[in-house]
C-alpha cells in the first residue's frame, strides 16, 4: 500500500497531487494584541491558508513529499497593515501504520507586511512604546525546520498538523502551526 504525505492525502488510491485548505498560527506563545500585553496562545492566525503538495513515497512507504502553502488574502491588521506569509517545504515521509503519515524536513518561511505608514504607541509590557508602521512591503525570508504528522480521514481525504520553527539555529525562535484538510486531486 502506498501513502500520502503530510499536506497529502490517500496514497492508498495512488494519488501523488493534493489541494488542502486550513490555517496558519504564527508565533504562538509570543504574539500579543491584549492590552495588558499577555502572550496569545494561538499567535495571529491566518485564514485561510491554501496548500499543493506531492507525495513522491515509493512503495515502501517512504519518499520526498515537497509542498507550498500561501495566504491567498492578506490578514488585515489595524492601522491599515496587511500581512500574508508563504511556505514551501521539502520534507521526507515515512508511512505510519495504515492511516499514519511522520514527516520532516527544511522548508522556506516568507513572510511579507506593507502598509501606508505613520505611527501606533502600544503596551510594551511595563508601559507603552511607540511603534512605526511600514510605509511600503516588506518582506523576510527564514529557513525553517519542519516536523509533522498526518492521518487519512477518508479515501481521499487527509488531515495534517505540522510545527514550523524559523532560524532553528538562532537563540530567539518562534514556534509556528500549519493544520490544513486536504484532498487528493490526481
Amino acid at each position: 500500500v502506498t501513502w500520502v504525505s503530510i499536506g497529502s492525502v490517500a496514497a492508498s488510491e495512488g494519488k501523488t497531487v493534493y489541494l488542502g485548505a486550513g490555517t496558519f498560527s504564527q508565533n504562538m506563545l509570543s504574539t500579543t494584541s491584549s492590552a495588558d500585553a499577555s502572550a496569545s496562545m494561538t499567535g495571529e492566525l491566518y485564514l485561510p491558508q491554501v496548500s499543493l503538495s506531492f507525495d513522491f513515497r515509493g512503495s515502501s512507504g517512504f519518499g520526498v513529499m515537497p509542498s507550498f502553502s500561501i495566504t491567498p488574502i492578506a490578514l488585515e491588521g489595524g492601522n491599515g497593515v496587511k500581512k500574508s506569509v508563504l511556505l514551501a517545504s521539502l520534507p521526507l515521509g515515512w508511512s505510519l501504520g495504515s492511516s499514519g503519515l511522520l514527516k520532516a524536513g527544511l522548508g522556506l518561511l516568507q513572510y511579507s507586511v506593507g502598509g501606508d505608514g505613520g505611527s501606533v504607541d502600544l503596551n510594551n509590557g511595563t508601559g507603552t512604546a511607540t511603534f512605526y508602521l511600514p510605509a511600503t512591503t516588506q518582506t523576510s525570508r527564514l529557513i525553517t525546520a519542519n516536523l509533522g504528522l498526518g492521518y487519512d480521514l477518508f479515501s481521499s481525504v487527509r488531515f495534517d498538523l505540522d510545527v514550523i520553527v524559523p532560524g532553528a539555529l538562532a537563540t530567539k525562535r518562534s514556534l509556528n502551526l500549519l493544520a490544513t484538510l486536504n484532498w487528493g486531486l490526481f
